[in-house]
C-alpha cells in the first residue's frame, strides 16, 4: 500500500468521507466508473452511500435494480435515514440507531450534558454553581461555622467547654482526673465528704492495672492485722496480688506485695501470724497475654507468714479449690466460700475440696487442712457467732443459718427469704442480731431478730438518704456499730445499739461522685470494704480506684461519756475537766489546746442546734 495521504476524499459532499467512514456503493449503480470525480459526487448526486466507520450492517451484499429503485433506510429515527430512499433490503434492515444517540439514549435526539456534567441538566442553577451548599456548610467550599459563628473559622471548645483558638487558654486536667478540676484541695485530696469522721492519709502506689481499661478495679478487699508490738497494717487486694502497707508512721508505705492470678476479686483474712489469700482467678496471666498466650493461673487458699512484719513470705498455698470468692476465720477454722469450679480454665487442675461451704483447719497455720463441707446452696458470704454460721444466698435471695458445732458435719437449720441479691453479714456481739447487706441496685442494711432461729423477724431496713438506686457492699460490727462500706457512698458508721431503729453517726466518702455530679453509671464503684477493728482507732477503707484511705473511728466532738448523745451531762463533764484543770481532747470543741468557757459555749451551740 502507498503512504497515508493524511487527508481523505470529499464524496457525496462528505469530506474526508474515505479516512474514518464506511462507503457503499449504491445498489443502482451497474458498472464501474473511472471519473472519480463523477462517481464521488456531491451531497445531490453520488454513487456512494457515506456511513460512520466500521458500519457493516447491510452483511457485504445489495441488490442490482433498475434506476428507479433506490435502496437505503427509510426510518426517519434512525441515524443514517436516506431521504432519497424508497426501498428498504428485504432480507434485512439498512437502518442503525447506535451512532447517533443522545445523552438520554434518543437517535438524533437534542439531548446534551450541560456544564456541571448532567444530562440534558439545567447548568449551574445553584448559588455556589452546578451543586448546592451542603445544609452543615457555610459557603460554597463546604467550611463549617466554628463554635465562635465565625464560617471557616478556627475556634474550638476545649475539655471545659469554653471556645476560643488559643491552646495557650485550654483548661487542663488535674491532679485528680478532672478537666479544669481544682485538684487535691481537700484535706482528704481530691473530693471526697465526711461528717464526724476525720481524714488522716491516703496510699496509692499499686501497679499499673492491665485490664483498668475493661472495667477492673485497681483495688478491692481489705483486712487489718497488728504484730505484737501492736504495730498495724492494711493488707488490701488488688487486681493483681495483695498489698501489705505499714500504717503506724505519718505517711503510709508498703512493706511488700504478694503476687496473685489475675482477678476481679480477692479475699484477705488473719489467724495468729498468718494471712489467709483467696481470689476469683478469672483473668488471663497479663504477662503471658502480651506473647499471645491465653493462659489463667488457677489459685487456691495463699498462706502468707507475716510473723516477720518487715518480710512478709508466701509459704503456702491450699489447692484444694481452682478459685474462691470469699474467705472468713473464726475461732482457728477458715471458711472458704464461693467456689464453683470444677477445673482450672485450661483443664489442668481439679478443685478436689470442693462444697458450697468449705471448712479448713488452722491447728497448724501454715498447713491449712479440710475438715468438713456443706453443699445445698451458692453462699456468696458468711458470718459466725459461736456455733451457728449464717450463709448468704446471693443468687437465691435468702440466708441460711447452718450449725457448725460439728466442723466435720454441718447441717443446716433453716433459712428465710426477703434478702435481696443477699451478700453479706455480721452478728452482733451478744448474737441476738443479724445484720444484712444486699448488693443490688437499691441494696441496703436489714437487721434481723434471730434470738429464735424458729421465728426469724425483720427489725429494721435503712440506706443513706437518695441512695434507692445504689447499693450496699460490705458490714462488720463494733461497739454497737455499724460499719459499711457502701460502694459510692463510701464508709457509713451507724449506731445499732438499738436494731430496731438504726441510725447514722457519721460517714466519709472518699469520692463524692453524686455530690458533685460526677456523672457516674457505675453502681458498684468507689468503697469495696472496710476494717474497723485496730485498737488505735484507725479504720481502713479500700477504695476501688485510689487504693488505701485511713481515717479516725466516728468521734462526736463534745460526747464525754460517749453515749453518742451531746447533752447537760456532757456540759457538767466539761465543766469538771475545767475546774480540775485537766484535759480531753473531746472537751476541746475548739482544738486549741485548752478547754475553757468557749468550748462551754461551743457545745450549747451544738446542743441548741
Amino acid at each position: 500500500p502507498g503512504n497515508d495521504p493524511g487527508s481523505g476524499w470529499t464524496v457525496g459532499g462528505v469530506e474526508d468521507a474515505t479516512k474514518n467512514h464506511t462507503l457503499l456503493r449504491k445498489p443502482n449503480i451497474t458498472e464501474g466508473n473511472t471519473n472519480w470525480i463523477e462517481s464521488a459526487g456531491d451531497e445531490n448526486n453520488s454513487e456512494w452511500y457515506i456511513y460512520t466507520a466500521d458500519t457493516f450492517y447491510f452483511g457485504g451484499s445489495h441488490y442490482q435494480n433498475d434506476d428507479n429503485m433506490i435502496y437505503g433506510c427509510m426510518d426517519t429515527a434512525a441515524c443514517n435515514y436516506l431521504s432519497e430512499a424508497n426501498t428498504d433490503f428485504p432480507t434485512y434492515s439498512l437502518c442503525e440507531y447506535e451512532s447517533c444517540l443522545d445523552c438520554l439514549g434518543i437517535p438524533n435526539g437534542n439531548a446534551i450534558e450541560d456544564e456541571c456534567g448532567v444530562c440534558d441538566g439545567p447548568g449551574a442553577i445553584y448559588e455556589c454553581g452546578c451543586n448546592d451548599m451542603q445544609p452543615w456548610a457555610c459557603d460554597c467550599y463546604n467550611a463549617e461555622l466554628d463554635c465562635a459563628g465565625e464560617c471557616g473559622g478556627d475556634s474550638y471548645y476545649d475539655q471545659c467547654g469554653e471556645c476560643d483558638n488559643d491552646s495557650l487558654n485550654d483548661c487542663v486536667q488535674d491532679e485528680c482526673g478532672i478537666w479544669g478540676g481544682l485538684g487535691a484541695v481537700y484535706e482528704c485530696g481530691c473530693y471526697c465528704e465526711s461528717e464526724n469522721i476525720n481524714y488522716l492519709n491516703n496510699w496509692d502506689d499499686g501497679y499499673e492495672n492491665y485490664y483498668g481499661s475493661y472495667g477492673v478495679a485497681n483495688y478491692n478487699d481489705i483486712w487489718g492485722y497488728t504484730d505484737s508490738n501492736g504495730n498495724e497494717y492494711a493488707l488490701i487486694g488488688a487486681w493483681n496480688g495483695t498489698h501489705i502497707i505499714d500504717i503506724n508512721s505519718s505517711a503510709p508505705f508498703e512493706v511488700t506485695f504478694i503476687p496473685g492470678s489475675a482477678s476481679t476479686h480477692r479475699d484477705i483474712k488473719t489467724y495468729e501470724d498468718y494471712i489467709y489469700i483467696g481470689t476469683e482467678a478469672n483473668l488471663p496471666d497479663p504477662e503471658l497475654l502480651e506473647e499471645n498466650v491465653t493462659y489463667t493461673q488457677p489459685q487456691g487458699i495463699q498462706v502468707v507468714d507475716i510473723s516477720d512484719p518487715t518480710n512478709p513470705v508466701l509459704v503456702n498455698e491450699w489447692g484444694g479449690v481452682v478459685q474462691s470468692h470469699n474467705i472468713m476465720e473464726e475461732d482457728g477454722f477458715l471458711y472458704v466460700i464461693g467456689s464453683t469450679s470444677y477445673y482450672s480454665v485450661d483443664g489442668t487442675e481439679e478443685s478436689w475440696g470442693l462444697d458450697d461451704l468449705i471448712i479448713l483447719d488452722l491447728s497448724d497455720p501454715a498447713n491449712p487442712v479440710k475438715i468438713g463441707g456443706w453443699s445445698g446452696v451458692y453462699i456468696h458470704d458468711v458470718c459466725i457467732f459461736d456455733d451457728v454460721l449464717y450463709g448468704c444466698g446471693i443468687e437465691t435471695d435468702d440466708m441460711w443459718a447452718i450449725d457448725i458445732s460439728d466442723k466435720t458435719n454441718p447441717q443446716a437449720i433453716t433459712s428465710w427469704d426477703g434478702i435481696p441479691s443477699a451478700h453479706a453479714c455480721w452478728v452482733s456481739d451478744d448474737g441476738n442480731t443479724l445484720f444484712t447487706a444486699s448488693e443490688t441496685v437499691g441494696g441496703h442494711i436489714m437487721s434481723w431478730d434471730v434470738t429464735d432461729l424458729t421465728n426469724i423477724n425483720l427489725l429494721d431496713e435503712w440506706m443513706p438518704p437518695g441512695a434507692e438506686m445504689w447499693s450496699a457492699h460490705n458490714i462488720f460490727i463494733k461497739n454497737e456499730r455499724l460499719y459499711i462500706s457502701y460502694y459510692v457512698y463510701g464508709l457509713q458508721i451507724l449506731d445499732v445499739s438499738d436494731p430496731s431503729n438504726m441510725y447514722r453517726l457519721g460517714y466519709f466518702d472518699s469520692l463524692d461522685e453524686i455530690g458533685l455530679n460526677l456523672d457516674t453509671e457505675d453502681v458498684y464503684s468507689s468503697a469495696w470494704g472496710t476494717y474497723p477493728y485496730f485498737n488505735s482507732e484507725k479504720i481502713i477503707i479500700s477504695d476501688m480506684s485510689r487504693g488505701l484511705f485511713l481515717v479516725d473511728d466516728y468521734n462526736l466532738q463534745g460526747d464525754l461519756n460517749d453515749d453518742d448523745i451531746i447533752d447537760i451531762v456532757d456540759i457538767i463533764a466539761m465543766v469538771n475537766i475545767i475546774l480540775d484543770d485537766s484535759y480531753d481532747t473531746s472537751a476541746d470543741i475548739n482544738q486549741n489546746g485548752i478547754v475553757d468557757i468557749v468550748d462551754i459555749i461551743a457545745i450549747i451551740n451544738i446542743i441548741l442546734e
